[in-house]
């Protein structure tokens, strides 16, 4: 007894010219928006470095600012020191 192999479904039809040019102008599409994500997230980090950078030389420019001589704990009338 012989017994033959079950014959293969064929693939899927072949695609036309107007579902090929579909599938190549989505991919084209979510090239371009891909692009356009990266591109904005460059930018942002970007902005985020930029203002990183202008808040410490803003701080590092500010300095300590007026000091307290009555209160603060490096001298005047305020300071006590134990080694004294």
């Amino acid at each position: 007894m012989c017994m033959s192999r079950p014959s293969r479904p064929a693939g899927p039809p072949p695609l036309t010219a107007e579902e090929k040019a579909e599938q190549e102008a989505a991919k084209q599409r979510e090239k371009n928006e891909r692009e356009a994500a990266e591109l904005k997230e460059k930018r942002e980090q970007e902005d985020a470095r930029e203002k990183a950078l202008e808040k410490k030389v803003k701080t590092e420019r500010k300095g300590s600012g007026a000091q307290s001589l009555l209160s603060g704990g490096k001298g005047g009338i305020g300071y006590f020191d134990e080694t004294l």
